[in-house]
């Protein structure tokens, strides 16, 4: 008995510590199953949390989450991802069957209306304690012939280009299925010729669709996908001796190259390892160095790859590459782990061995000191050799730090709330670090944008303003003040626009957002799992009102957790934690003394998905869960509602993601629920698929024209 259960500790512990790092891996492969994933994030999950109600920093869970809200609603009720490319495949069928044929007796119509960038374009003035920012960017790459030209791609906001070295951006996305970009490369003797990299790289919210081409400059975009397929492309070189080679890391653990300008592309040998970061050798284009959470090497220009053992660490989640050709022999490794750095190493005879520069301090976390033991390599790791002296590095984290002796010792160059002694503030988490090959001057692209620095890192020049690339979670729209609109980001807080001028008021990762419908003084946001702020000044200053632990809260929501004011009674809120909670006025109290009542007892810990109050009788309200359910209740103002589980009728296995309902009758609703649009004119009780000739992809909220019903 006794070795039986020394035999299930042990393979408890096994299965744990396989876990950790089990679901980072599991995420870029679609062949996975979502709920797979999900489970085993789940093990890691409880591990770190250990009854915490606030997220750990630098745990890599805020990373996970952003993605688990962006595919949950996108699997099928089985956790399978669509196929690779169905976007596009579905948006083409969709066109060709309706665009030249009638449509329910109508002549088809593409649309009128116009639609226009409202922003923010102009960066958002800061009303928070920490730097704000214009959204994240993945890559920069710059003009071979003009010093003053810039491109840089975002993972959910294209491409943009600058002729006055960052003073101003245009957006050249033009023919781009996805906005996601990784990577940028052009043509070195042919400039109009560029070629970009799809998919993101670093949190995989926007899927690939392989290597895309233009050749005006990029103002207009083509796939040059054959053979590589519909995938997401971390990393895209081009041979300096011939820009007809190319080079391309993908997520299945290949290398592709081609030799005719992507024409075609050839899989090298399959290496195992999702790789996202690849180098050429500086003046030998035939040696190249691949590396992910390994580091592979090829001899025959990336033809076939061999993983590299001799002083590479093995306890790395994943590990970024520098080169230089001031010496051209010498290549650097940034390895970082779940607890920060792994290590700084560096090789002198071209990747074949390896050699430890450095430990200590922990240039991945959050401290200026390196003292902490956190830091988020999955998501955020880079590193750059200065070209003119390899002695100089540069690396990215949530800060960045250099060292001007290969490594040995390290020093913070920017530090993610602010400036702070002699270092400089730049945005946190730095997925991006360029050279100007004609002023050597350092580039960052992070999650607010694209710094620069003249002096080594000494002091940073924010250049983000006019990249309209911010990744909104949701909107909020007064109603009785034209022009104001609160809106959240992801990593870049929640801002109000008055008039398309935006100004950051609320810190962190900015979820739902509502505005009084009678009274403009009272605005809300939110940060990740439900805490919830209110602003009684039109949204100047803001305090918390509801959160675990707060206000007699004892639970918490999703990531981004559904409220809703009452249209009736607007001082009325519902928020949809485990269960739903209720405060009759949360308006005139003091913040720290807003009452809050459970008023749902549903079982089991699931957290709320989405809530609607019927615009005509607050009584009614659906709650959708995660646990593939669906709850009314007909008494919802009443001291102890009752509800009822609808989640038999729902004609699939999966829970809505966003409820609707009729503005004049409560008994006629829609839902959201995977690919299609079902209504019920019985209360939830049966449903009728309304899609009709929507494309088969998925549906993020309905909206119902009051004018028109």
């Amino acid at each position: 008995m006794k070795k039986n259960y020394l035999f299930i500790l042990a393979l408890f512990l096994i299965t744990f510590a396989f876990s950790q790092d089990k679901w980072q891996n599991m995420i870029y492969d679609h062949e996975n199953n979502f709920y797979d994933i999900q489970r085993d994030f789940n093990i890691y999950y409880e591990s770190v949390m250990q009854g915490q109600s606030k997220i750990p920093k630098g745990a890599g869970i805020k990373q996970f989450k952003r993605w688990e809200h962006y595919w949950e609603a996108r699997v099928d009720e089985n956790g399978n991802f669509p196929p690779a490319g169905n976007t596009l495949t579905e948006i083409k069928k969709y066109y060709r069957e309706y665009q030249n044929n009638n449509v329910l007796n109508k002549s088809y119509d593409p649309g009128t209306g116009t639609w226009e960038i409202v922003g923010p374009i102009p960066s958002p003035g800061n009303g928070t304690s920490q730097l704000n920012g214009s959204g994240r960017l993945t890559c920069i790459t710059f003009h071979p012939t003009d010093p003053n030209t810039i491109f840089v791609g975002a993972p959910s906001g294209g491409i943009w280009k600058t002729t006055d070295n960052g003073s101003t951006w245009a957006e050249f996305s033009g023919g781009l299925t996805r906005l996601g970009v990784s990577s940028i490369v052009i043509h070195t003797t042919t400039p109009n010729i560029m070629y970009i990299a799809t998919g993101d790289r670093d949190s995989y919210d926007a899927p690939g669709y392989g290597v895309w081409k233009s050749t005006d400059g990029g103002v207009t975009w083509n796939p040059h996908n054959s053979t590589m397929g519909n995938r997401t492309i971390n990393e895209l070189i081009m041979d300096p001796t011939d820009p007809d080679k190319m080079l391309a890391t993908a997520t299945n653990g290949y290398v592709y190259r081609t030799i005719n300008g992507g024409t075609t592309w050839i899989a090298s040998n399959f290496t195992g390892v999702n790789l996202r970061d690849l180098a050429y050798h500086p003046t030998n284009s035939s040696i190249v160095y691949a590396a992910g959470s390994e580091v592979h090497r090829s001899t025959n220009g990336g033809a076939t790859f061999t993983e590299v053992t001799s002083g590479v660490p093995t306890t790395a989640q994943r590990i970024a590459l520098a080169v230089s050709p001031n010496q051209p022999n010498w290549v650097y490794l940034l390895a970082g782990g779940g607890s920060g750095l792994v290590g700084i190493y560096r090789s002198e005879d071209s990747g074949v061995n390896f050699s430890t520069r450095t430990t200590t301090p922990n240039i991945m976390g959050y401290q200026i000191d390196g003292s902490d033991a956190r830091g988020q390599s999955s998501y955020d790791i880079v590193i750059a050799a200065d070209p003119t002296n390899a002695n100089n590095i540069y690396t990215g984290g949530v800060n960045m730090w250099k060292s001007t002796n290969g490594g040995t010792t390290m020093s913070c160059m920017s530090y993610w709330v602010g400036a702070s002694g002699g270092v400089d503030g730049v945005h946190a988490d730095q997925h991006a670090l360029e050279f100007s090959p004609y002023t050597n001057n350092l580039y960052s692209g992070n999650d607010g944008g694209l710094y620069t620095s003249a002096n080594n890192g000494g002091n940073w020049s924010d250049l983000s303003s006019g990249l309209a690339i911010a990744q909104v979670y949701k909107i909020g729209v007064s109603q009785t003040t034209k022009g104001l609109v609160i809106n959240g980001y992801q990593d870049n807080g929640t801002a109000i626009s008055r008039d398309n001028s935006f100004k950051t008021e609320i810190g962190g990762d900015g979820m739902e957002c509502a505005i009084d419908p009678t009274d403009a003084n009272y605005i809300y946001g939110a940060i990740y799992y439900g805490e919830i702020k209110r602003s009684t000044d039109n949204g100047n200053s803001f305090s918390t009102i509801a959160e675990e632990g707060a206000n007699g809260i004892t639970e918490g929501g999703s990531w981004v957790t559904p409220y809703k004011l009452d249209p009736n009674t607007p001082a009325r809120m519902l928020v949809g934690y485990d269960n739903v909670w209720r405060s009759n006025d949360v308006k005139t109290p003091a913040a720290t003394a807003v009452v809050w009542t459970k008023v749902s007892n549903f079982s089991g810990t699931s957290n709320i998905r989405d809530l609607a109050i019927a615009p005509s009788n607050s009584d009614v309200v659906y709650v959708s869960r995660y646990d593939n359910k669906l709850y009314r209740s007909n008494n919802a103002t009443s001291g102890s509602p009752t509800w009822t589980d609808l989640g038999g009728s729902l004609p699939v296995g999966n829970e809505p993601e966003d409820i609707e309902i009729d503005p004049t009758d409560p008994t006629h609703l829609f839902i959201a629920l995977n690919n299609n649009i079902y209504e019920s004119t019985n209360s939830g009780g049966s449903w009728t698929d309304v899609s009709g000739t929507l494309p088969n992809i998925s549906l993020n909220t309905i909206v119902i024209d009051k004018q028109v019903q």
